[in-house]
């Protein structure tokens, strides 16, 4: 019985866990994005007075968008752990003749890896696009 209530415990603290991962995945997007279009922002308009501090500024976009995307990575690497332990535990507490799977199961069967796939191309076409914008910013202002 205790190895019941301890599952149940760490089913729920898990889920709790897998909840502010997801959460801190959404702030990262937003943070990084809006990071690298407020430095883009300062540099576009008033680049022109910082003068070599304006040419290393079109670098840092770069750099930000690059430590999101491995944040982020990051992240999902964490979560994959979670899933996978989350679903060991929903199969050791239904019983063999469940009609239904698990939450985790049921996820991986129907959603195999779909937000995680479009949140690589989204980050991958971040990081392309703002090293674009930076090299040709950075030419532009040497």
């Amino acid at each position: 019985m205790a190895d019941a209530w301890f599952q149940k415990d760490e089913y729920a603290a898990l889920r709790k866990e897998v909840e502010s991962c997801m959460a801190e995945l959404a702030t990262l997007e937003k943070v990084v994005v809006g990071g690298v279009a407020a430095i883009f922002a300062w540099v576009a308009k008033d680049g022109i007075h910082a003068g070599h501090l304006a040419a290393v500024a079109w670098l840092v976009p770069t750099v930000v968008a690059l430590y999101g995307g491995l944040k982020a990575k990051a992240i999902e690497s964490h979560l994959a752990v979670l899933g996978g332990y989350l679903r060991k535990i929903e199969i050791a507490q239904l019983p063999p003749d469940s009609k239904v799977e698990g939450w985790q199961a049921y996820f991986e069967k129907n959603s195999p890896g779909k937000r995680t796939q479009v949140t690589r191309e989204a980050w991958v076409g971040l990081l392309v696009l703002t090293s674009l914008t930076s090299a040709i910013g950075f030419a532009k202002s040497i």
